[in-house]
């Protein structure tokens, strides 16, 4: 551990804390469960989203919690989930007990619950490092026992709380206010596709796609054998690899099929730079992507569905752009048959879409206008995602330095942690009959 501020010690949770296991009654007893105990799992810290806890979804009887070796809490326990995973945290408001997958934590009067709550959120990722098991890690009740605490004088701790809430306080606000602008973007990117597809519409009326492609064609998959990830003849592309603008992911589990089952069995699904994909299996349905340059040939599967413009007649960036617009996907997405959770298109329904066929100068014009207007949505929802990182990057600063003595001022007036630490020994000493033993000196 670094070196500490004056006035603060380095402890562990052991020496500090009671370390409380938890455990489970028989499920089987009915008598044992729906009682006046709360008792907490941590899937109930999973969907926490205050530090506090009171109950959990179950509850048990005093029949159940003595059939077993869980132990009733005291209002301040530090609740913390040991295993699968570990690191849920949070602060019991009222009495409760948990199951086996928690290593609880009892304060001493030297350490605050808030203080100790804001260091197991700081420190989970070194204390996961402590865990072990062969089917799961799992934090043992004697490593969480070797967990380090700088511990500050009571009064600093308090102050440090303050701070880091304070802090989180504003952080959450902005991050609400950057989580709801999100749909909002979502919002305006298909107004503006909508809003240019019933002006062509309007303007120039429909075709059946089938009349300006060439190819209207779903794909194949080939046996296990004649595919291989990463690397191979032909990029094969799979509906996780499509996106809802356009582009093409195919950093995203890449996968190849060897030349001849693309020449062969596959040979009416074969791609090429410019075809125009959409996902005919969902959920979600309305993927669309571009076939790239990167390679000169690629080929897809049955959930998947190409149109290979007439490039004479239509752009192919404008067809990607009708297929991405409710305007004119809505009525083939109405066709969609439901079955097994899945939602399916068919390839003849897809044939028989009804797109907008401006001449070929005015399809140049609309795809660059509504490319430039969705550029801004597209930067406002980077520049939307990169504050959310930075906001957490910030959690994270603000924590590293409450937890090194650097969030808030020193105050000379203060206890120290070690003064307060030897009192407390004394007393128990005092309480048990002997000598208490001398504590370390403060920083």
């Amino acid at each position: 551990m670094n070196e500490l501020p004056r006035g603060w010690v380095a402890s562990t949770l052991g020496e500090l804390c009671d370390v409380v296991s938890g455990s489970t009654p028989r499920t089987t007893i009915p008598d044992y469960w729906n009682g006046d105990i709360a008792w907490i799992t941590p899937d109930d810290l999973s969907r926490l989203r205050t530090k506090s806890i009171v109950r959990g979804a179950r509850s048990i009887t005093k029949s159940g919690y003595e059939s077993c070796s869980t132990t009733l809490l005291r209002t301040g326990a530090v609740l913390y989930s040991s295993r699968a995973p570990i690191g849920y945290v949070a602060i019991a408001t009222g009495p409760v007990c948990t199951n086996q997958g928690f290593k609880s934590f009892v304060p001493s009067g030297a350490l605050t619950s808030d203080y100790l709550y804001w260091y197991l959120v700081y420190a989970t990722p070194s204390i996961r490092k402590l865990g072990s098991g062969t089917t799961f890690p799992e934090l043992s009740k004697t490593a969480a026992k070797t967990i380090d605490l700088p511990l500050p004088p009571l009064a600093e701790q308090r102050r440090i709380v303050a701070a880091i809430e304070e802090h989180f306080s504003r952080l959450d606000a902005a991050e609400e206010s950057l989580r709801r602008a999100s749909p909002k973007m979502a919002v305006v990117r298909a107004a503006v596709l909508d809003a240019a597809a019933s002006h062509a519409i309007e303007r120039w009326g429909t075709v059946c796609v089938a009349e300006v492609c060439s190819t209207v064609a779903s794909g194949s998959t080939p046996a296990a054998s004649h595919m291989t990830p990463d690397a191979g003849d032909i990029p094969y592309i799979k509906v996780y690899n499509l996106t809802t603008n356009g582009t093409l992911d195919f950093t995203k589990k890449p996968t190849f099929i060897d030349r001849e089952t693309h020449l062969g069995r596959l040979a009416r699904s074969r791609l090429r730079p410019g075809d125009v994909l959409t996902n005919i299996v969902g959920p979600p349905l309305g993927k669309v992507s571009i076939v790239p340059n990167t390679y000169a040939e690629w080929n897809t599967n049955q959930a998947v569905v190409a149109f290979r413009p007439e490039q004479d007649v239509l752009e192919f960036g404008l067809l990607a752009l009708w297929l991405q617009s409710k305007r004119v996907m809505g009525p083939l997405l109405t066709t969609a048959k439901a079955t097994a959770g899945q939602f399916n298109l068919n390839v003849t329904a897809c044939r028989r879409l009804e797109i907008p066929v401006p001449p070929l100068a005015d399809q140049r014009r609309i795809v660059a206008e509504v490319e430039r207007r969705l550029s801004l949505v597209d930067a406002l929802a980077a520049a939307t995602a990169a504050a959310l990182k930075r906001s957490a990057a910030l959690r994270r600063s603000i924590l590293e330095r409450a937890f090194t003595g650097k969030l808030v001022p020193q105050d000379p007036r203060d206890e120290p942690a070690s003064v307060l630490l030897d009192r407390i020994e004394a007393e128990r000493a005092a309480e048990a009959g002997c000598a208490p033993h001398s504590r370390r000196k403060a920083v």
